[in-house]
């Protein structure tokens, strides 16, 4: 009787990882669809000497508070 428990709790436990390996599979799928969205949105950029350009200020980048006021760029630069 104790040999038909023991089955059990290993296919248990061969389903919990089949389940575990589907869900890492779907959470990559999902990585990849969310990157190749926002990949569509990006436009790319070339920068050419002596062309100006503005920086966004370092708190802007990231996502810090700033006042409504403080510019969110600093420069324009001379590249």
């Amino acid at each position: 009787m104790t040999l038909g428990k023991e089955e059990e709790r290993g296919n248990v436990a061969e389903t919990m990882e089949e389940e575990r390996d589907k869900a890492e599979s779907e959470l990559l799928k999902h990585h990849r669809r969310l990157t190749l969205s926002y990949e569509k949105m990006v436009r790319p950029r070339m920068f050419h000497e002596g062309e100006m350009v503005l920086k966004a200020i370092e708190a802007v980048m990231r996502k810090q508070h700033v006042s409504k006021w403080a510019p969110n760029w600093e420069g324009s630069y001379i590249i």
